[in-house]
């Protein structure tokens, strides 16, 4: 059985500081919960990689199972994101761009 992940941020869902939806952050939610073991209380979009625990090997497993989800390529310079939302805000771009 699938199990979901929702992550509530401070803001109303009527805010405008609302963040907006990405395709990719979800899917990043529900990858590190179940392959990398990450506790899903410390998932959030400032969150880094390593301050996660992941190193830079699983941060490229990670790129990689994107790239593989949504038919996208990261460049070598792209993969220097810091945080979760800037991997899963230029996932997004990428998808608009050249994914499925």
């Amino acid at each position: 059985m699938q199990q979901w992940y929702v992550i509530f941020d401070s803001c109303s869902f009527d805010d405008p500081c609302r963040r907006p939806q990405l395709k990719s952050y979800d899917f990043l939610v529900k990858l590190l919960v179940d392959e990398f073991g990450v506790n899903p209380g410390e998932l959030v979009p400032d969150a880094s990689p390593t301050g996660l625990g992941l190193d830079s090997l699983s941060t490229m497993e990670m790129v990689g199972e994107l790239e593989e989800e949504f038919g996208i390529k990261f460049s070598t310079e792209q993969v220097n994101f810091t945080t979760l939302g800037e991997a899963a805000a230029l996932a997004d771009e990428l998808i608009e761009t050249q994914g499925l």
